[in-house]
């Protein structure tokens, strides 16, 4: 079949995934020493290293498994490539090991991502966006309260698709926020031309721009070929608007 740009931004759904923990260092930049220098030195070493373990195991497979071979474990939906290419030189020994591996590494992303992303929660309800309790840390300087909510939502969510589809939903949903950050660029300079700027994007106004198209025909191709994980991301996308109304309301009301 022939590779169209549909195909790309299709297939590109599911290789954002491994680069989406970039975000997660801001997350916690309240709380990072020397986060104009720290910060951006964290992202930028993190996703090259995310690159070049991205390229260098696909590679391997490459040069291990057949491209058929790569068809059938996608389309199985229950081989790994990663088990079945150390299989080749490894044998059921290596099947074992690279599967403890797997799960290893996947309880570290979990761990990580879980800890750092209730920080936004925290950070939500102490500006009166969110629950009160969510903004309460407990005994170790952790915000249980927002934790428990965070845990509660990833299992409403668990239940209501496959990984697949969750990891789809999620970076049509956050492209749509990455668009409109770099649109921000724009306005912002526009309107506040003398405001002080700490972080300046680098080659402005190109590659503000290229996101915003890269987003934007990400979106538009996201809508085509999976409109069930599309229609579902813009409606959680959406139950937020009234909430965060709900909550500046009582944010103005309480002021």
């Amino acid at each position: 079949q022939p590779v169209t740009f549909s195909k790309i931004f299709t297939a590109l759904l599911a290789a954002f995934w491994a680069y989406q923990g970039w975000a997660s260092i801001g997350f916690i930049g309240g709380e990072a020493k020397n986060a104009n220098r720290n910060l951006p030195l964290g992202i930028a070493i993190g996703v090259f290293i995310v690159i070049a373990t991205y390229l260098l195991v696909n590679t391997a497979y490459l040069s291990l498994l057949p491209i058929q071979t790569m068809e059938q474990i996608n389309a199985s939906g229950n081989s790994i490539a990663a088990v079945e290419a150390v299989k080749i030189f490894w044998g059921r020994s290596g099947e074992l090991f690279i599967a403890i591996l797997i799960l290893i590494t996947t309880l570290g992303c979990n761990h990580v991502t879980i800890i750092t992303s209730c920080r936004v929660y925290y950070a939500m309800a102490k500006e009166g966006l969110f629950f009160k309790k969510a903004g309460e840390l407990n005994k170790y300087a952790v915000p249980g309260y927002s934790l428990l909510y965070q845990c509660i939502w990833g299992c409403i969510l668990v239940l209501s698709g496959t990984f697949d589809q969750l990891t789809d939903m999620i970076i049509f949903a956050i492209f749509i926020f990455y668009g409109a950050t770099a649109l921000g660029v724009f306005i912002l300079r526009k309107r506040m031309p003398d405001a002080p700027r700490p972080y300046k994007v680098w080659g402005y106004p190109v590659v503000p721009a290229i996101v915003i198209f890269f987003s934007a025909a990400l979106f538009v191709n996201t809508i085509i070929t999976r409109p069930r994980e599309a229609g579902i991301g813009l409606v959680l996308m959406l139950t937020g608007v009234p909430i965060w109304y709900w909550f500046n309301r009582k944010k103005v009301v309480n002021h």
